[in-house]
């Protein structure tokens, strides 16, 4: 009844020398693939990928064998069933996955030690077992390339292993960076914006939860209180949205920010995921502002100006997992309070600061949270492949 509920998904059978497994996020993952070898996306995601050939029966079978131990929670192992079976039919010199937070190639690590598995980190991660799971043995990295020192020592501290780590950065925005150059603080001299990072969630902003309720309104607050700022300084504000113009929940975002507060000096910015426009938005401003987005990470990593409203309450910090980041952060970038005078003093001393002495302030903590450097990500885990395969 599991697998007839679920589309089946072909792969087509080649030498294989990479397997990208889940399609979500292969699109940037396939930058870190050599133009010299084969690669083959799996899909996971609500199908049975399989390969139409009497050798991958042959192999399901085994598998099966294999993972009998497993089928009291049948569910959750027909797919590591089926995912083993590709490998043994392909069998790919290198398996990579950009849905770093899930712990199926640590599952199969164990059965093929000689394929390299490259897990890619998509988003923060922070201190919380409700984000990043519960610690098993399952939860082996082989190559873990993260945003910097700080995921080494979360996962470990649950229980986790990771046999080779590198910190360097987002892989996104070291695409961003070597397709359109890095001159980043040379393009805001004069620029008299502010990038606020929406991180609208419809479930989120009609939750009942007091969770997300306090997140809602601690992020009406805030974007009031820039807004307030930019007015009253003569700088302008672009919204750096979630959604496209071709999301369903497009125009209730708009609602969002609009009923909080509406002036002409605001620009809403829908997000362009091709050409990465949030990046665009945040780079062009003077500072970034919003509530804990992995944009402000990024942002920050970079040299960029930026103000974390989420360290705004210690009790909900410790919620939202992100003591760690209250601890290590200099203070200059972190919100302690949603009080309109704090804030602009806050603002004020972030743009009256030299970028010299902010670059300064902020050293270790970019190299904990956001270590980005070249070689850049993609080029990193090219030249792994590379070497795997080769």
């Amino acid at each position: 009844m599991i697998i007839t509920s679920l589309e089946m998904f072909k792969i087509s059978k080649k030498n294989t020398d990479v397997l990208i497994i889940d399609e979500c996020g292969s699109e940037w993952i396939e930058y870190c693939i050599p133009q010299s070898c084969e690669c083959a996306i799996v899909k996971i995601r609500g199908v049975i990928p399989y390969v139409n050939s009497l050798s991958f029966l042959f192999a399901l079978f085994k598998n099966l064998i294999i993972f009998r131990d497993g089928f009291q929670n049948f569910k959750s192992s027909i797919r590591k069933i089926f995912l083993a079976s590709i490998i043994d039919e392909l069998n790919p010199a290198v398996l990579i996955t950009f849905i770093d937070n899930n712990s199926l190639l640590g599952s199969l690590f164990r059965l093929y030690p000689e394929v390299k598995m490259i897990s890619v980190q998509n988003g923060m991660r922070v201190d919380n077992s409700i984000t990043i799971g519960i610690a098993t043995d399952d939860y082996i990295f082989d190559d873990y390339y993260t945003f910097g020192l700080f995921e080494k020592d979360l996962y470990t501290s649950k229980g986790m292993t990771i046999l080779s780590h590198h910190p360097k950065g987002s892989l996104k925005l070291g695409i961003y960076l070597s397709k359109y150059g890095n001159s980043i603080l040379s393009r805001n001299k004069n620029s008299k914006t502010i990038c606020f990072v929406s991180q609208y969630r419809k479930n989120t902003v009609d939750s009942k939860n007091v969770f997300d309720c306090k997140f809602v309104e601690a992020t009406k607050r805030l974007y009031e209180l820039t807004v307030l700022w930019a007015l009253n300084n003569n700088f302008n504000i672009v919204v750096s949205m979630v959604c496209s113009t071709s999301d369903v929940d497009y125009n209730n975002e708009l609602i969002f920010f609009k009923e909080i507060v509406n002036n002409n000096i605001i620009e809403y910015s829908s997000n362009d995921r091709v050409k990465m426009i949030s990046y665009e938005n945040a780079i062009s401003s003077s500072v970034v502002i919003g509530m804990d987005s992995t944009l402000l990470l990024e942002m920050f990593g970079i040299g960029k100006k930026v103000l974390w409203g989420s360290s705004y309450d210690s009790n909900f910090l410790k919620l939202r997992g992100m003591v760690k980041y209250n601890e290590k952060m200099p203070p200059e970038v972190m919100l302690y309070n949603l009080d309109d005078n704090i804030f602009n003093k806050k603002v004020d001393s972030l743009l009256s600061m030299s970028q010299h002495d902010y670059i300064s302030t902020t050293a270790d903590a970019k190299e904990y949270f956001m270590n980005i450097n070249e070689p850049y990500t993609h080029e990193a885990i090219k030249n792994n492949i590379q070497n795997r395969v080769y």
